[in-house]
Parts: structure tokens; C-alpha cells; sequence
């Protein structure tokens, strides 16, 4: 299973901003389990802000943005830094993956995200992501890493989200106020009533609070990903929940089978004008074997179209057999048809991918 955990701010450190080094180590002892297993775990990661402050004293401390990046400039090497070692001690391997909005906005840069995070993954690699606080402006900001979890889990097409918190999950009263407050356990769709329980807007050190987990499990609910809200410092959390064995926090139910929802999407976005022609020993390991398309099988390519549109695939009558998500431009196939996929970087200087169309990405 392709899961993300998002750690918040208050999880990861402590009154002094100092790292919670202890916390990073129950953590890396979970995902070291499921990493074994064969399970994909991707770490969304706050913390760096909060690390720079305890680093540096500033005369005057300030909220505005430009003061963010000086402090998650410096915190950001102490907090990678941190979980190199909590994750090296259990032998995982991680990478440092830092993004602002318009690298899941925009075509190309997403399908780099994507696909780099897809090598990483393919390659036992955990990726440790934040928002790059250094470098991003009000306009292109997430908002916050509960946010960014969301439209992460869209982009990797992950199965589970958790957000996990200082809190046992969603009451449906304030618990500190009223001592008869109830947990929530289970969330079928996200109402109005639902969102009017969602108190606070965050701490100094963290901007995101219980209404912005109900955002983002909205918004990840909606593109096919379970999301669970539970309390990070419960023991065993992340391996109960992914291994179903009991209940944490509150759980939001997907509102789509992700696979359906995305074919869904893809059928919508279809450049009606574009096609690839394949040969029938291509038509054959698509159709009957579920294998992907490489280059070797392609005979024709029309229309224009570019990286990540959604096109036609034909068989050698030009029968329509189904429609994928390319990873190369028309110019690019035009060149590459025909060939293996080992003559793809002599041919074009570079190798996005030895697919063309990926199965994950294809549609019959």
C-alpha cells in the first residue's frame, strides 16, 4: 500500500523548539516495519520553522513570510538531518523533497514531481517532503502541510492519508471545554455538521489546526484516499492503521475507489485529437497481459499533443483500444517510435521514463 503520514510542528518538537528526536525514532520504528513489508510510506514533514527558532534569536520576532524562510532555511538542515539518522538507524534510505504549489499546478513540473517520487519509491527511497518555505510567496503557498498531504496523496495516487496530531482526532465538542465531548469515530461524508465541529486555528508553531484536517480530508476523500486524523504519540498508530488490525483517531472515508475516480478524470481530459497507432504485439501485452506501452510498439503517432495529456490508443486498424496519460510529447514519439526503450536518451539526449504510457496511467 502507497500511504502518507504527515507529522505536525507540536508532534515534533518541544516548548524549546528543539527537535523531539525521540518522537522522529517512533516514527522511523513504524515505517521501518511496513517499509519491510512492502508497503510505499512517504513522510509530509513540518517542524523546519520551529527548528530555526530555537537555532537563531532574532531581536524582533515577526510572523510575516520573509521571516518563515530565514527560519526554514536554517531549521530545515537540522530537521533532515535528524530524521537521516532516526531513519538510517532501522536501514531506510530517505530524500529531502521540498515543493511549492505551482509544482503540482502546473503540467510539467508535476509530472516531474510525480515521477521523481515514483522513482524514489520504486527504488526503497522514503520521501521526506515539506513545503519550500524558502523560496515560496503568499500566492504560491499550500497554506499548510495538511494542505499539501492532500494534493500529495492526489498526486502519488496513495491509499491512505494520516494526519497525525497532538489530539485523539475529531470531537464532537471541544474535549478541553467539555468533558463529555465524543470522538468521532467514523466519517462517512464531510456535512456542514461535520466541519462546525472542527475547532482552532493553529498554534505559533504550527499554522494548520482541526479545521484545516477537515479541509484536507475533504479534499483527499474526494480524489479516492482514506484519511485518518489520530494522535501521534499513541504507540503502534501508523502500523495499526495501515495493518487494519483497531481503530485510531477518526477515520474519513473515501468518497471514490481511486482507480475509478482517476479513469474517471482521465476520460474527461482526453484530447479527442490525438492518437498513437501500436502494433499487435503492443496491443496484445496491454490488453491481455497488463503491461505497459514502450516505444518498441508504437507505429504512428497523430495529432499534436504534449507530456502528460490524455490520448487514444489504436490498434493497427485504428480501432480505439483505450487511452493513457503520455509521458513523452508527439515531437518526442515521432522521433522515438519504434525504437527500445534503452535507445530513448541516445535519441533524445534525455530518458523521462522507459514507458510511454505506464499501466497505472492507462485506461481499457
Amino acid at each position: 500500500m502507497r500511504f502518507i503520514v504527515k507529522i505536525g510542528s507540536n508532534l515534533l518538537t518541544q516548548e524549546d523548539n528543539a527537535l523531539n528526536v525521540a518522537f522522529i525514532e517512533h516514527v522511523a520504528a513504524q515505517i521501518s516495519i511496513l517499509h519491510a513489508q512492502g508497503h510505499e510510506p512517504l513522510i509530509v514533514t513540518s517542524g523546519a520553522v520551529a527548528a530555526g527558532r530555537r537555532t537563531i534569536s532574532l531581536k524582533k520576532e515577526s510572523k510575516n513570510i520573509p521571516y518563515r524562510q530565514l527560519l526554514a532555511a536554517v531549521g530545515q538542515t537540522f530537521l533532515m538531518d535528524t530524521y537521516r539518522d532516526s531513519f538510517n538507524r532501522y536501514g531506510m534510505i530517505i530524500g529531502q523533497v521540498l515543493l511549492t504549489m505551482h509544482d503540482l499546478d502546473r503540467r510539467k513540473s508535476f509530472l516531474i514531481t510525480r515521477n521523481t517520487l515514483d522513482l524514489m519509491l520504486k527504488h526503497r527511497i522514503v520521501p521526506i517532503v515539506n513545503e519550500n518555505d524558502v523560496t515560496t510567496f503568499a500566492g504560491l503557498k499550500f497554506g499548510d502541510n495538511d494542505n499539501l498531504s492532500a494534493r500529495l496523496s492526489s498526486t502519488v495516487d496513495a491509499e491512505t492519508l494520516i494526519l497525525l496530531t497532538d489530539v485523539d482526532g475529531l470531537f464532537d465538542a471541544n474535549p478541553t471545554a467539555n468533558p463529555q465531548a465524543r470522538l468521532i469515530d467514523e466519517v462517512e461524508a464531510i456535512t456542514p455538521q461535520i466541519k462546525a465541529m472542527a475547532q482552532g486555528k493553529g498554534t505559533k508553531k504550527s499554522l494548520g489546526g482541526m479545521r484545516s484536517k477537515i479541509e484536507a480530508a475533504e479534499y483527499a476523500t474526494q480524489a479516492g484516499v482514506d484519511v485518518w486524523i489520530a494522535n501521534g504519540s499513541t504507540a503502534h498508530v501508523i502500523t495499526e492503521i495501515i495493518h487494519g488490525e483497531r481503530p485510531h483517531g477518526t477515520h474519513f472515508r473515501r468518497q471514490f475507489i481511486p482507480k475509478d475516480a482517476r479513469h474517471k478524470w482521465m476520460q474527461s481530459q482526453q484530447n479527442s485529437q490525438a492518437a498513437i497507432v501500436v502494433d499487435s504485439g503492443a496491443c496484445d501485452a496491454i490488453l491481455n497481459k497488463g503491461k505497459s506501452l514502450l516505444p518498441s510498439g508504437i507505429q504512428k503517432v497523430k495529432g499534436i499533443f504534449q507530456r502528460g495529456d490524455i490520448i487514444g490508443v489504436l490498434n493497427e486498424e485504428e480501432v480505439k483500444m483505450g487511452f493513457g496519460q503520455v509521458n513523452y510529447s508527439s515531437e518526442e514519439l515521432a522521433l522515438i517510435k519504434g525504437k527500445k526503450s534503452n535507445e530513448i536518451e541516445e535519441i533524445l539526449g534525455y530518458m523521462l521514463q522507459e514507458e510511454v504510457i505506464h499501466r497505472d496511467n492507462m485506461v481499457k
